[in-house]
């Protein structure tokens, strides 16, 4: 599983005006199946909401890092909350009973519409 871009989403017509920082998408490649999605932040955070509902009795990973990232921070920094993000979604696959759950394969197969 790797993060292969980490980027802000293009939204709207004036976006490039914009000085204000933009929260980064995350495209998530997951392997050997050829997924790829793009997820930001707040995605991760309703994912993990939902996985504590439907496995109360499962230990689910924390998300180290729960505000966004922006395209204001250095490159570093950004790439430091692609690699938080990456370390809680291989934990969660590590999970014998997470990984097998639809709404996380789900997550990691279908983009957003």
């Amino acid at each position: 599983m790797t993060i292969v871009d980490f980027k802000v989403p293009a939204k709207g017509f004036f976006k490039k005006l914009d000085s204000a920082p933009h929260e980064l998408d995350y495209t998530i490649h997951t392997e050997p199946f050829g997924w790829e999605v793009v997820r930001n932040i707040k995605d991760l955070g309703i994912l993990r909401k939902r996985l504590l509902v439907m496995h109360p009795d499962t230990i689910v990973p924390a998300i180290p890092e729960t505000k966004p990232c922006h395209d204001k921070f250095p490159v570093k920094k950004q790439r430091k909350c692609a690699d938080q993000i990456l370390l809680f979604v291989e934990a969660c696959v590590r999970s014998e009973t997470l990984r097998s759950n639809s709404f996380l394969q789900d997550f990691l197969q279908m983009d957003r519409a």
